[in-house]
Parts: structure tokens; sequence; C-alpha cells
């Protein structure tokens, strides 16, 4: 009976069975226990900490390096923008504020400069009539102290009659006096010479 043939598979079958059982427990003991739960749900188990990678390298750092001394230089860069800006700006003000100061003064000086010629208008007109009422001989050596272009301005507000006798006295001078190139005659020379061409402006101007 033992030596039947089903009872030497069965055999067979059953110790295959129970090898199986034994190789699968010992698998199931090695695997790690889950972590136990608390009351509360939350498991008791402490995990690792994960692991960070870090990929810091020599040229990574000398990156990192280089493009924070650019971000340093650049915000220099623009802190020294601004303040010369600012520094333009404040320079152009002050331009501006000579500029309208200039002009004032300008403007100030063209009055004046109206004020006087009118003034000196006013003045030359007096000394030619009180030079042309008094008798030549007496007006000539007043003449002959004054500037040149002054006495230009006086004789050419006078009538031509008047300038020629008025010349003529100047011209007469003793012999003492007829050297050099200030000497009477050359002196009325230049007179002459200039009162024709202030005339001569005068009457283009009034045209």
């Amino acid at each position: 009976m033992l030596a039947a043939p089903w009872f030497v598979a069965l055999s067979t079958v059953l110790a295959s069975v129970a090898v199986s059982f034994f190789l699968m427990l010992s698998v199931v003991r090695t695997l790690p226990r889950p972590p136990a739960v608390t009351q509360a749900g939350v498991s008791d188990v402490k995990h690792p900490a994960p692991v960070i990678w870090s990929f810091k390298t020599d040229a990574i750092q000398e990156l990192v390096s280089e493009l924070k001394e650019s971000r340093d230089g650049l915000i220099a860069e623009q802190k020294d923008l601004a303040s010369l800006q600012a520094q333009v700006s404040a320079e152009k003000q002050e331009v501006e504020k000579i500029k309208s100061e200039i002009l004032r003064l300008r403007q100030d000086l063209d009055r004046r400069v109206v004020e006087v010629k009118e003034s000196e208008s006013k003045n030359l007109k007096t000394l030619a009539q009180t030079y042309s009422s008094m008798v030549a001989a007496s007006a000539v050596p007043i003449l002959k102290e004054l500037d040149e272009d002054t006495v230009v301005k006086i004789l050419s507000l006078m009538k031509p009659e008047r300038v020629g006798l008025l010349l003529g006295e100047m011209a007469r001078a003793s012999a003492a006096d007829r050297s050099g190139d200030d000497s009477p005659p050359r002196r009325v020379a230049r007179i002459s010479e200039k009162i024709r061409l202030m005339r001569a402006l005068k009457k283009e101007v009034s045209q």
C-alpha cells in the first residue's frame, strides 16, 4: 500500500506545500513591521529626515560669486547715476537761475542805457544852444578842452553856418600850436569829417 503510486504522489504534493509554507513564513518575518498606530490615529514611528541632495560645485560657487559681484556693481552704478542726475539737475537749476539774473541785469542795463542816451541827448542839445549863443572867440577855448567825440556831437546839433564859424575860429591858432597830429588844423579836419559822416548817417536812418 505504501508503495502505491497515488500515495507517493500525494506525499510529494504535501511535502511541496509544507516547504512552500515555511519559505513564505520566513520571508514574511524578514519584512519591516508596519508603524504602530496610537489611539489618536497617528503613527509613533519616527521617520528618518529626508536626504537633501546638494549639487554645489566649485564652478557653481564661482558663478554665484560673479553674479553677486555683478549685482553689487550694478547697484553701485545705479546709485552713482542717481547721484549724478541729482547733481546735473541742481546745476541746471543754478544755470537757469543765473540766466534769469543775467537777463534781468541786461534789461536793467538796456533801460539805463536808454535813460543815459536820453539824458545825454538833452544835455548835448542844451550845450549846443549855449555855445551857439556865445561869441565864437569865447566858445572855442571851451570846446578845445572837451573830448573830440563830444565836440562832434555838440556841433552836429548846431546849424551849419554856426559850425563853420566855430571851426574857423578853432583853426586860427598861434604858430606854436600848428605842429604835431593834435595841431588845431588837424583836429578841425577830423571833427569836420566826423560831423559829415554823422549827418549822413542820420539822414540815411531817417529815410
